[in-house]
């Protein structure tokens, strides 16, 4: 029984005491490294939906970068989209370790996302619509997962910016400028697919982003420009055969139109628009190179410039935030125990707990036997004030915990 179902508990988070230090923003932050590190925690779920190719429900899941030292100051967030032709690629793939790092370590938090996949369908564009449809839906339930938990993530959401490379670089565009109409002209059925901005999860909080950083992506039709406001930053290589640096037919005869066009367009709508192209370069960048270092440089640059002017005020200093929607966190300001609760009135689990700093350590790790409808306590030693993750896991499943302790 135990392999086949997962166990509920609920884990109660006891702080050591309510003193606080206030950790100020530091001078640079956001443009400047200010961090000598950074975190990742993986696999956090952000949403859910069908495939529309297989017709198997998918858990959307993200990794998230942050700087390895506890923050109280509200950050801009990256949400970046990774490559490879909407039928591969993964968000630990392309760039994202790339932009985690750069960004982190500035102070930001970076989201690297996974979506929907298609598969491509030979003679036909159509899979090409929906596929593009079905991850853009993905991305903007990101955004809304991120409006939705910005105080536990101490988030700023009128800093809320989206980059991707390749199908990523697409995608940051149609999140920013596809809308519900110009979808439906595009001959796509959504009664079926569902719309843009109301699925995959997170439903009742706003889409919208700052600006916009698209790296080598491209779009069907220029007059998604009009009446639009948001930013955009565009890379592109002059020589580039797969997405056009201009125009013209790609590889799936799609007609798109490059940074090129798109920048050419912006103005023209009067959308506020930066174009850097990679001359005599093709389809992306080495992540060891000039180029790229330029492009992460330029995009900071970018994005600095369009936070808003109270950037960096206070947010809650504890922040807690389940990995798995079998776990639930429930907190409270007492000594420092970690209480397991095992809610199952049939099954007992045996699993490990371990307690990780900000960058990574392992600072505690111990195994657990809970009987059903029973509890465990664990203390936790005293350690410096500051943020780490909690793992409780076994055979089956795995859950990540955000800590904020507060020690004298």
């Amino acid at each position: 029984m135990l392999l086949r179902k997962c166990l509920s508990i609920i884990l109660i988070v006891f702080l050591f005491c309510v003193s606080v230090s206030i950790a100020q923003l530091p001078p640079g932050a956001f443009l400047n490294e200010v961090y000598s590190g950074y975190n990742v925690t993986n696999d956090i779920v952000y949403g859910h939906n069908t495939n529309f190719f297989t017709g198997i429900p998918e858990d959307l899941k993200l990794d998230l970068y942050e700087p390895n030292e506890a923050v109280n100051y509200r950050r801009p967030l990256l949400v970046y989209i990774h490559g490879g032709g909407f039928t591969g690629g993964d968000k630990t793939t392309d760039k994202a370790v790339d932009f985690g790092e750069y960004f982190a370590k500035r102070g930001f938090v970076v989201a690297s996302i996974n979506y929907r996949l298609g598969i491509e369908l030979d003679g036909t564009t159509v899979d090409n619509f929906q596929t593009t449809y079905m991850a853009t839906q993905d991305a903007k339930s990101a955004i809304r997962f991120f409006k939705d938990t910005a105080d536990q993530y101490c988030l700023d959401t009128a800093a809320f910016f989206v980059t991707g490379t390749s199908a990523g670089g697409v995608l940051a565009l149609t999140c920013a400028y596809w809308d519900q109409p110009e979808a439906n002209a595009a001959v796509l059925n959504t009664d079926t697919l569902g719309l843009l901005d109301a699925s995959s999860g997170n439903v009742g909080f706003s889409s919208h982003i700052n600006s916009v950083i698209s790296c080598w992506g491209g779009i069907t039709d220029t007059t998604w420009l009009q009446y639009e406001v948001e930013p955009n930053l565009l890379f592109h290589g002059t020589e580039d055969s797969t997405i056009p640096y201009m125009q013209g037919y790609n590889q799936d005869s799609l007609y798109l139109y490059g940074g090129f066009i798109i920048h050419r367009a912006s103005l023209e709508y009067g959308v506020e628009s930066y174009l850097k192209p990679f001359v005599g370069f093709g389809h992306g960048l080495n992540t060891n190179s000039p180029q790229f270092d330029t492009l992460l440089m330029m995009t900071d640059t970018f994005i600095y410039s369009h936070l808003p002017p109270n950037i960096g005020s206070a947010c809650a200093v504890f922040t807690t935030h389940p990995v798995s929607a079998t776990a639930t966190i429930v907190s409270n300001i007492i000594d420092g125990d970690i209480i397991l609760n095992n809610k199952s009135s049939e099954e007992s689990y045996n699993g490990i707990v371990s307690v990780y700093d900000a960058a990574g350590q392992l600072m505690i790790s111990q195994q657990v036997h809970i009987k059903s409808n029973a509890r465990v306590t664990i203390r936790i030693p005293s350690v410096p004030t500051g943020l780490y993750f909690l793992k409780i896991h076994n055979a089956v499943q795995t859950t990540t915990h955000r800590l904020f302790i507060i020690s004298q």
